[in-house]
């Protein structure tokens, strides 16, 4: 067996521990009341062993972040690019609330206790996500009648929200979460919310 490569796959190993430790602790306390040693403690690691790999608890919470919305913009991405046009939105708001439901623990830490720059950088990325699925049915002869980037963030928006709810609730489950969201933005609200409107 090569040594460098027993080192170098132990070493990933633990700070795979940390990293699964932490969203843990960050889910459950939030990110202000978890200390390093809670961390270590649920990696049962040395405490020592947590700056070997991570400058700070704030990079932790970024490396978190950063890894479980990659993971999930890249499994939307490889499902919606063997889609045809005009089910490409379907595709990807099925694959992200499926995947967000697997990850339910991420999300409670992104939009329950973390902070406003990581809050910010991982609206933008799903907002982007749709915005780039939006302008390819675009490129593709699909009238969208909106601005891609305003929709691409209300969009956002929603599939956020719906994925926040599955960190108080079990159910409904994703299946049902997926089939409201899609009905929400095929047909919109029902259309009495809005007979009072002035004007009408």
């Amino acid at each position: 067996m090569n040594l460098n490569s027993y080192s170098t796959d132990r070493r990933e190993r633990t700070r795979q521990r940390l990293l699964a430790a932490a969203r843990s602790e960050f889910a459950q306390r939030g990110f202000d009341a978890t200390a390093v040693a809670d961390i270590t403690a649920a990696a049962d690691l040395g405490t020592g062993t947590f700056y070997l790999h991570f400058e700070d608890k704030k990079a932790l919470l970024h490396e978190i972040i950063d890894n479980g919305l990659a993971a999930i913009r890249e499994g939307v991405e490889r499902i919606v690019r063997d889609v045809p046009p005009g089910a490409r939105l379907t595709a990807a708001v099925g694959a992200f609330l499926a995947r967000a439901y697997a990850q339910r623990e991420l999300f409670t830490v992104l939009f329950l206790r973390g902070n406003i720059e990581v809050l910010a950088r991982a609206r933008s990325s799903v907002g982007e996500g749709i915005q780039a699925i939006l302008e390819a049915e675009a490129s593709a002869g699909i009238e969208l009648a909106m601005d891609p980037r305003l929709a691409g963030r209300m969009i956002g928006g929603i599939l956020n929200q719906a994925a926040l709810w599955w960190s108080d609730h079990d159910e409904p489950g994703p299946d049902e979460v997926i089939e409201q969201v899609l009905r929400l933005l095929r047909s919109g609200l029902p259309a009495p919310l809005f007979e009072g409107m002035p004007g009408r």
